[in-house]
């Protein structure tokens, strides 16, 4: 199961990736960007580079049971910390749109399941050793 959840996550952050550095402005108009063209190339590098960069980690992690753990702690991690300075932002911002539900409909289950998958991870781990 740990396997094929990560090779979906891959998957998901290789296709938003290559959405960001392909066509970055109608991603960065979604979230309310409008970007120059050195913005533009910003949106590309930052959130595209962020997620192809993930998605091949995510995906070398799928390969090997042994770094499965080490890959959903990270995804819990990263998730769950984008996921919380976008409630920060929204607190201090108060500026609450589609886009942003729409990514904490991701974010919030994402990190969820990523930690409580790693905590099983970790505990049959913990039971095959002692």
């Amino acid at each position: 199961m740990t396997r094929g959840i990560l090779w979906i996550l891959a998957g998901v952050f290789a296709l938003f990736g290559l959405g960001y550095l392909v066509m970055p402005e109608p991603f960065a108009t979604a979230a309310g960007i409008q970007a120059s063209a050195t913005g533009l190339t910003d949106v590309r590098a930052t959130y595209g580079g962020f997620q192809l960069g993930f998605a091949a980690f995510l995906a070398w992690s799928a390969w090997a049971p042994s770094r499965h753990a080490t890959a959903l702690l990270a995804t819990g991690a990263v998730v769950g910390a984008i996921g919380a300075c976008r409630l920060l932002g929204l607190a201090i911002d108060a500026a609450p749109s589609r886009f942003h539900a729409m990514a904490l409909a991701f974010e919030i289950p994402i990190t969820l399941l990523s930690l409580g998958l790693y905590r099983r991870e970790r505990s049959a781990a913990a039971g095959a050793v002692g």
